[in-house]
């Protein structure tokens, strides 16, 4: 697994997840910069198939519809608290999921900075 810093806005960062043996990855928070996450997806050269977003704000969650359109398909992942937008998929505490086939997640539920707030443990099946 390789994970990849992506720099949003002026005081925010996403990360691009990679599963090295099949290619495909994961954006955590997209923010109001979509275009910008896909785009360094694609220069990795990987299939984006998830966003996990964190929590409900503009600067985390305020491009997830927007990714939907540049990547028809994508499940778009969050807190059932935060009702975050654009989510396909939402998620409660302690529940687990594959990320990839090598990938595992399990969501924290980490209320503080928003009731909903979730934190993902990423594990590596190698």
């Amino acid at each position: 697994m390789d994970v990849v810093l992506i720099p949003l806005n002026d005081d925010n960062y996403g990360y691009l997840v990679i599963d090295q043996k099949t290619k495909q990855a994961a954006i955590v928070d997209v923010s109001n910069q979509p275009e910008k996450v896909v785009q360094v997806a694609k220069d990795h050269a990987v299939n984006l198939t998830k966003v996990l977003t964190t929590h409900k704000h503009w600067d985390h969650a305020g491009g997830n519809n927007v990714v939907k359109t540049l990547v028809p398909g994508i499940e778009i992942i969050g807190s059932k608290i935060d009702d975050v937008e654009g989510c396909t998929k939402f998620v409660e505490d302690n529940e687990e999921f594959q990320l990839t086939d090598n990938i595992n997640v399990n969501c924290i539920l980490t209320p503080g900075h928003t009731m909903g707030h979730i934190c993902y443990v990423l594990t590596c099946s190698d």
